[in-house]
Parts: C-alpha cells; structure tokens; sequence
C-alpha cells in the first residue's frame, strides 16, 4: 500500500495556535484558534479562522460562513452540529472550552468575532429535542 499526500501539512499546534480537524458533510474542515489570555483567566483574546479541504488543489481554503452549521470543539473530540436539527444552538458559531477556565465555556461567532462566555452553571441547550 501507497501512502499519498493529499493536502498541505499542518501543525497541531505553532506559535501559540492550536489546529481541530471537524467533518461535516462529508468535508474536512480544520480550525484554527489563537488564544491569550488578557489579565486573568476570565479573560480571553481570541483570534479563530476556518479552512476546509480544496480538493483540485489539495489546499487549505478559508471558510468565512458555516451557515447553519456549528462547530463543537472538545479536548479530544470534535463535532459538528446543525442548526436546523437542534433546539438552542447558533449557527454559524465555535463552542470551545479552554484549559485555563476548566468551567467555562466559549461561544465564537463567525459572523462578527463575538466571544461569548457561558458559566459554570450554563443550561446546556436540549440538543435532542427536534426542532
């Protein structure tokens, strides 16, 4: 068996950036998230892009829209979610947590780089109540 590159390499982490690879539809997508932290760790400066999969050129594009689509990124998983099918998530947005603030979660919206922080106590939406 041969073993072909198809894209370019990327690094899990450089420079301060951490990479998720996310499937939905039947792409590959990769999510890049530069984070720092601004004076205590309920603060953060977040600077997030998306590419996916070019499949001509075996490049990396950036994706400036998911739509309805969201992106749930974890410690060692990822998924995706639409917004259409479930009841209480945004479209168009990453949902992270980060290291620092273990009981926080984080809301990053594509459509004007909001960062959004939810609680510990944040009531999860109803992700299998149909919409």
């Amino acid at each position: 068996m041969e073993l072909v590159q198809f894209t370019q390499p990327f690094c899990s982490s450089y420079n301060g950036k951490t990479k998720k690879m996310v499937e939905f539809g039947g792409r590959l997508y990769v999510v890049e998230m530069h984070i720092k932290l601004k004076g205590s760790s309920l603060h953060l400066e977040v600077d997030i892009k998306v590419y996916k999969v070019n499949e001509e050129s075996g490049g990396w594009e950036i994706v400036k829209n998911l739509g309805d689509v969201e992106f749930v990124l974890g410690k060692h998983s990822n998924l995706s979610l639409s917004a259409q099918d479930y009841h209480g998530i945004e479209g168009n947005c990453i949902y992270f947590s980060y290291p620092s603030s273990i009981f926080r979660v984080f809301r990053f919206s594509l459509k004007d780089s909001m960062l959004t922080t939810y609680g510990p106590f944040w009531p999860c939406p109803d992700l299998f109540k149909k919409t």
